[in-house]
């Protein structure tokens, strides 16, 4: 957190989102633990306002040009895992209702923040799979009732 509290215009709100986040995808050790169970993804936060995405990964371009030499070089799909950092931009309307939600110790809270994970997965073309697109479309679905119930 030393980087995120150094930075002038962090808030509360930015050091609880990141927490929030880093919570929900297992990226803090669990009691007991010295290395959270996640070490392929990382949390970074950013205002950027309100009219830009809520979240989007940003992938080392080193490690991606390294993973596709040793594909090239018969090395595999999982010979070097991509580390990514997904940035989440704390001014965003959809992060503060997660913060909102997960406060409120609500479930919404978690599936905002899955859904945010997820809508940057699909941007960068991440789902491959049918079922992964399946699964998010499912999930987009009924995140998008209980938004409705909410605001009825």
């Amino acid at each position: 957190f030393e980087n995120l509290i150094e930075a002038e215009a962090t808030t509360e709100d930015d050091i609880r989102i990141k927490e929030m986040f880093e919570q929900n995808f297992g990226l803090t050790p669990k009691e007991g633990e010295e290395a959270p169970a996640n070490q392929e993804l990382s949390i970074e936060t950013k205002r950027y306002g309100q009219n830009h995405t809520a979240a989007y990964f940003n992938v080392d371009e080193h490690m991606k040009r390294l993973q596709k030499m040793s594909m090239n070089f018969g090395g595999g799909n999982s010979a070097l895992p991509l580390k990514k950092t997904l940035v989440v931009n704390t001014a965003h309307p959809l992060v503060k209702m997660a913060l909102q939600k997960k406060e409120e110790n609500t479930e919404l809270g978690q599936e905002l923040c899955q859904h945010l994970h997820d809508m940057a997965r699909f941007s960068t073309g991440d789902f491959e799979e049918k079922e992964q697109r399946h699964h998010f479309v499912e999930r987009t679905h009924k995140l998008m009732a209980q938004l409705a119930e909410k605001r009825a």
